[in-house]
């Protein structure tokens, strides 16, 4: 862990912690993990979005949203968030509730709770919709 020694030797650094980046060098997210178990009182900024195969940054999915959770609850609430993802006007509202989704499970909850609404809603009009055709 490369890390502890620049911070032993530079007792007052702080670090940008890009989430995209880190997931890059260990998909497992393991060594983020430590690094944010560690020095958590460092961080000062995230960095936030997906990366392709040639390093460049992309809208946020569903995997990266995943796995940046599994070390979101080591960010604290106040820091502020850098959203990398090159996204077009209409699309800045998406990008935003995706990296919402990754700092919050309660959004995610709420979100997911909105889907099923909808599904259950549609079932809910097919069924009696079938049953009128069966009335008929």
């Amino acid at each position: 862990m490369l890390w502890n020694c620049y911070f032993k030797n530079l007792p007052e650094a702080t670090f940008c912690f890009d989430i995209a980046h880190a997931k890059q060098v260990d998909p497992t997210m393991q060594e983020g993990y430590k690094m944010l178990k560690k020095f958590k009182n460092r961080l000062r900024q995230i960095h936030l979005s997906e990366l392709n195969s040639n390093c460049k940054h992309e809208k946020l999915n569903l995997g990266a949203i995943l796995s940046f959770q599994t070390i979101s609850h080591l960010i604290p609430n106040d820091l502020p968030i850098i959203l990398e993802s090159p996204v077009t006007e209409i699309q800045i509202n998406t990008e935003v509730i995706h990296a919402e989704l990754v700092f919050s499970l309660k959004v995610m909850k709420d979100y997911l709770d909105s889907i099923t609404e909808k599904v259950v809603d549609t079932e809910s009009i097919i069924s009696i919709q079938k049953r009128n055709m069966i009335a008929i």
